[in-house]
Parts: C-alpha cells; sequence; structure tokens
C-alpha cells in the first residue's frame, strides 16, 4: 500500500511539474517570437487579423500562431528537432490533419488564419524551412546541439569560426589535463585483482 502511495505521489508530482513548465513555455512565446523574428526577419508577419469584436489583433502574428500550434495544439515539444519536423509536415499537409476549430485563434478571430497560414509556410523554400528549424533550435537552446555558436552562425549566416575554433582548444586542453593511463591486463596476470599494496 506504501507503494502504491508513492508511485501516485510521484506521478502527481511529474504532473503537477509538467504543467509548470507547459505553462512556462506558453509565457515565453512572445519572447521567443521576437527572437525569431530578429533572426529571420523576412518570415512573413501576416498580423492583421481583426477580432469577433472589430479589433485588429497585432499582437497576434504568423510566428506566433505557428509556435502555439506545435507547443499548446499538438502538445509538442519546442526544443526536439523531430517534433518540429512533424508540425512543419503538418503544414505541408504531410502528417497530421489541421482542423481549423481547434488552430490558434479559430475562437477570436472573425476569419480562422489556418488557411493562410498554411499557404505562408507552403510558400517558404526548403532552404527557408531549415533556416526556421534552426533559429527554432538556437532560440529554444535544444540540448542535443553539440555547438551552438555553430548552429546561430548557421542561422545569421555569419562566421564564428575563430570562436568556435578557441572553444574547441580549450575543451581539447581540459580534456589532455584529464587524461588517465589504464594499465592492459596481460594474460595470467591474476594478481592485478589483488588490492594495491601500498
Amino acid at each position: 500500500m506504501t507503494r502504491l502511495l508513492r508511485i501516485c505521489f510521484l506521478m502527481g508530482l511529474s504532473l503537477v511539474m509538467h504543467r509548470s513548465a507547459f505553462g512556462q513555455r506558453l509565457r515565453d512565446i512572445p519572447e521567443q517570437v521576437d527572437l525569431i523574428y530578429e533572426l529571420m526577419p523576412e518570415l512573413p508577419l501576416e498580423d492583421n487579423y481583426v477580432s469577433i469584436n472589430g479589433e485588429v489583433m497585432s499582437g497576434s502574428n504568423w510566428l506566433k500562431r505557428l509556435l502555439l500550434y506545435h507547443i499548446q495544439t499538438q502538445g509538442r515539444l519546442p526544443d526536439s528537432r523531430f517534433d518540429w519536423r512533424m508540425t512543419f509536415a503538418d503544414f505541408l499537409g504531410a502528417n497530421e490533419p489541421m482542423y481549423a476549430n481547434q488552430y490558434p485563434g479559430a475562437a477570436s478571430f472573425a476569419t480562422n488564419p489556418l488557411n493562410r497560414d498554411r499557404e505562408l509556410f507552403q510558400a517558404l523554400t526548403r532552404q527557408e524551412r531549415n533556416r526556421l528549424l534552426e533559429a527554432l533550435e538556437a532560440v529554444y537552446g535544444n540540448t542535443s546541439v553539440i555547438n551552438p555558436l555553430e548552429k546561430l552562425a548557421a542561422v545569421n549566416g555569419s562566421s564564428t569560426s575563430l570562436t568556435i575554433q578557441e572553444s574547441q582548444q580549450e575543451t581539447e586542453a581540459a580534456t589532455e589535463d584529464r587524461a588517465v593511463t589504464i594499465d592492459v591486463a596481460e594474460p595470467g596476470a591474476a594478481d592485478l585483482l589483488l588490492p594495491p599494496s601500498e
């Protein structure tokens, strides 16, 4: 019985932590959108939708709706390259169907933005979609990125090779300082199993 209570407690704690992290992701979306638009100013804004009340909703742009669809509607992780690929495939019509009534802005806009947002996404070239994916990884801090400076340089098209080389040299120097030699046992060297004598 005690074990069952512990398991239930841990599951509840995990759920609370997941919801907290999910809420934080949603709160961070405006900042993430601004950073991505800074990295890729050529992306469409498409922030001219009119609300049901007749007001222009300038705060809801194309990229914000893309992020909300990815994180909130689909429940996908923002730091997973694979999850972003699935969202991109949704917009290209090659993965899951996208339902107009579930798309961000469907309940608050006079005109549902889904069809226009899909058209804008489909108008991006493969190179632009790859740059968008790199920008999303750079902004969301993907832990699988080997060198974030290199990824950011690829997104910006700038060269940070000197900084990257210096970083790699520092890493190699630190690794050499921690080098450990291991003696390889010869056949019949059972005395190596004995504790070392001092």
